[in-house]
């Protein structure tokens, strides 16, 4: 029985000039992106209005960090929710009439 050449492993020479670039990419990638995991706004140009009354700490969770949240006029915003939008760089606006 002959062997495939598909199954058998490939072995590829990396040089120390590949690794430098691919590392720098890696890092320059790294440093371009927000800290802990967490994601930035995808060009978003008008903020969403939050349809619900309330406000809560999940709703800002649910947010793009560094984005504007547009809330109902009557909305009311719980002390966690105000909090948890500071932490992650979210404004809260209140609708106009």
């Amino acid at each position: 029985m002959t062997e495939s050449p598909i199954t058998k492993p490939q072995a590829y020479l990396v040089d120390e000039d590949f690794i430098r670039r691919v590392a720098a990419l890696v890092i320059r990638r790294l440093r371009s992106m927000p800290a802990t995991g967490e994601t930035r706004p995808t060009g978003e140009t008008r903020p969403a209005v939050e349809a619900e009354r309330i406000v809560c700490e999940e709703t800002i969770l649910n947010r793009p960090v560094g984005t504007t949240l547009l809330i109902r006029r009557d909305a009311l915003v719980t002390p966690l929710a105000k909090d948890t939008a500071k932490d992650r760089r979210i404004t809260i606006v209140r609708q106009s009439t």
